[in-house]
């Protein structure tokens, strides 16, 4: 079989770490290999570092692209040097494929320079540290001293051996997957990371919350670009800027824990002050803590309806309850008096998850959904609690020339949102420029 020094599946190419280390397989071999994964899958996963190296796997993932698959599972490891990548690679190989005596004898003289004692490279190449003194002692610069015991700290002697199972480790389940891992894994330090395995999602959620934390610590201003305003600050504070009477409709996503209660009641409070009447305030819920939430809106706000947002894709476990959520509340109410100025809508939507700015993001296509349908051409939005900015960015992608406003507490999200903000109205006067 050829070797490759890169192995493309789909846009995610794979580096070859240690094509000229190991000994080759047969083509027959490879053929064979190859005709498993067709009939039944890459069972074992493919092993990387999180620079798209490959560490275990090769083949497999060798043929894997030459059959055109995406499923295929992977493990990346974190925080191995280039020797401890070297000596796994070794290690997986020498218990799963047979050896010569001559190919044994190759990688046990090149361990040997690398400075191991005998029973470590024992340990590495499946054999008893006997045989590799006797290969190694006839061999020439491979006879250096180095300890086959070493003293732990309880002060007692132990067989000295080569550590090679990594204790941060992330698995992917798929290309899509394993591609989300690497660019999560991009300008984060490996001693970030829990030192235990852990999935895509909460590798996300570890990256994200380290970008953060170096984000919070930049100085943030206040954004402003035509008709688009963004305002950092707690939204009772910098609230007080919008004028009274002065908005059409509010949109946004308060968190749901029972911590953040509170926050419903001074919400209502500024939308009482600040919508016009008959305007809305249209708001992400979660169904915990409902019973609470309307009372808190009747006193500012008259209630008109409960739509909904369907998740598509994995459902929530809501444990209090013992319910796996399929959907989420979006509470409408409305500033007196009433008046049905948009046309019947749909109250219920799907657009998938997205968590790639916030943990609590939602998707754009659900927001303009909700945005296009109740807020009138050239109006005002407002949302308090912007997160990361999605209901800015569908207020942008609306067409519905809206002055939109968004006020956010977190240094980090404020900054996400402004970038978000930029892009999308970068890309819209770059589509506009090449129409």
């Amino acid at each position: 079989m050829k070797k490759k020094e890169i192995i493309k599946i789909g846009d995610v190419e794979f580096k070859v770490l240690f094509g000229g280390l190991l000994p080759q397989i047969s083509d027959e071999e490879y053929q064979r290999l190859k005709a498993s994964i067709k009939e039944m899958g890459v069972l074992v996963p493919v092993l990387t570092d999180e620079d798209r190296g490959i560490i275990d796997g090769e083949q497999r993932l060798q043929a894997t692209s030459e059959l055109k698959l995406k499923t295929v599972p992977f493990t990346i490891l974190h925080g191995l040097d280039d020797q401890a990548k070297k000596h796994l690679a070794i290690k997986l190989n020498a218990q799963r494929r047979h050896m010569t005596k001559d190919e044994r004898l190759a990688l046990a003289t090149g361990l040997r320079k690398d400075g191991l004692s005998y029973r470590q490279i024992a340990d590495l190449l499946n054999v008893h540290h006997e045989t590799v003194r006797r290969q190694l002692g006839g061999v020439a610069n491979a006879t250096g001293e180095s300890p086959d015991k070493v003293v732990g700290k309880d002060g007692k002697e132990y067989a000295a051996k080569v550590i090679c199972k990594p204790k941060t480790r992330t698995n992917a389940k798929n290309v899509g997957e394993v591609k989300r891992a690497f660019d999560a894994c991009v300008g984060l330090d490996p001693s970030d990371l829990p030192k235990s395995s852990m999935d895509v999602k909460r590798l996300e959620r570890v990256a994200r919350e380290k970008d953060n934390e170096r984000l919070r610590k930049q100085e943030v201003n206040d954004y402003k670009a035509g008709q688009i305003e963004l305002l950092q600050g707690d939204f009772n504070i910098k609230g007080q800027e919008i004028p009274d009477n002065s908005v059409d409709v509010i949109f946004t996503d308060p968190p749901y824990d029972k911590a953040s209660l509170d926050l419903w009641g001074q919400l209502g409070c500024l939308a009482n002050r600040v919508l016009k009447p008959s305007g809305l305030l249209v708001s992400y819920s979660g169904c915990l803590y409902l019973n609470q939430i309307f009372p808190m809106l009747d006193e500012h706000l008259t209630y008109l309806w409960t739509a909904a947002i369907y998740h598509s894709g994995a459902k929530k476990k809501i444990y209090p309850v013992g319910m796996n959520q399929a959907w989420k509340p979006i509470l409408i109410y409305y500033k007196p008096p009433k008046n049905i100025y948009w046309p019947t809508i749909t109250d219920m939507v799907t657009g998938g998850e997205s968590k790639q700015h916030h943990d609590w993001e939602q998707s754009v296509d659900e927001a303009l959904h909700y945005i296009k349908a109740f807020c009138p051409r050239n109006g005002v939005l407002l949302d308090p609690m912007a997160g990361s900015g999605t209901s800015l960015v569908a207020g942008i992608l609306s067409g519905l020339s809206l002055r939109c406003i968004g006020i956010e507490l977190d240094k980090a999200a404020h900054i996400k949102a402004e970038q978000r903000v930029k892009e999308t109205i970068d890309k819209l006067e770059s589509s506009r420029e090449s129409a």
